[in-house]
């Protein structure tokens, strides 16, 4: 989910929550639940995030803000895992990089 949007201009800020609740909190609550099976089956986790979660892009706050927290979420995820099995970090033209 995305807006596009200056800051300043925004009436409201409820959006932001909305695509919190979208980009962030969706792929939070859906690794809490898969993330004891795919330890038990050595199974891995993949979240799609973006440029925008390594650097911010203009009239897209909001959505930024969200792959910034999703980003940052897996790296820590990652490297506090137990396991570090299955748990690894691709940016789009990168090869992957185990922590």
């Amino acid at each position: 989910m995305s807006m596009c949007a200056r800051f300043e201009d925004l009436k409201d800020v409820g959006m932001f929550e909305q695509i919190m609740r979208v980009n962030f909190f969706g792929p939070v609550r859906l690794s809490h639940l898969a993330l004891p099976r795919l330890k038990r089956t050595k199974g891995r986790l993949v979240a799609v995030a973006s440029v925008a979660g390594r650097s911010g892009v203009p009239t897209r706050t909001a959505y930024a803000a969200s792959k910034h927290a999703l980003v940052g979420f897996c790296d820590s995820l990652r490297r506090t895992a137990p396991t570090r099995e299955g748990l690894e970090r691709q940016a789009q033209g990168q090869a992957a990089n185990r922590g």
